[in-house]
């Protein structure tokens, strides 16, 4: 298995339980539709919360920046599109936000920064 993909996977972890911790309840986890993937799916005061977890280690994230960068316009269209698949299966979670978790993993630790509404207002 690829070093970025096994990244990717303890990122997705290491945000579930962050999210977790803080008293998010996780409903789902990679949730696929053919044009795109939600990677958790949590419920918090009353809210569907959509979250796209981006990871980095500590030499890509020197060499590529932000996680949160890689979640350009394309991927934020996906990840929408996404997101109604599953409201349309689920039409109580119309009340929602999207959040965007950057994981990055530095010298054997792991930092959390957690960036709510990251596609601006939601309902």
């Amino acid at each position: 298995m690829k070093n970025n993909i096994l990244v990717g996977q303890y990122g997705e972890s290491a945000a579930a339980e962050y999210l977790t911790a803080l008293g998010y309840e996780i409903k789902e986890r990679n949730f696929r539709t053919p044009t795109g993937e939600i990677d958790i799916i949590a419920e918090n005061e009353g809210k569907t919360v959509f979250v796209e977890v981006k990871s980095r280690s500590a030499y890509t994230n020197s060499r590529y920046g932000r996680p949160s960068n890689a979640v350009n316009f394309r991927k934020r269209k996906n990840f929408i599109s996404a997101v109604m698949v599953y409201q349309k299966l689920h039409p109580e979670s119309q009340r929602c936000r999207i959040d965007v978790i950057e994981v990055y993993f530095l010298n054997g630790n792991t930092e959390i920064n957690h960036i709510k509404s990251a596609f601006g207002n939601q309902k």
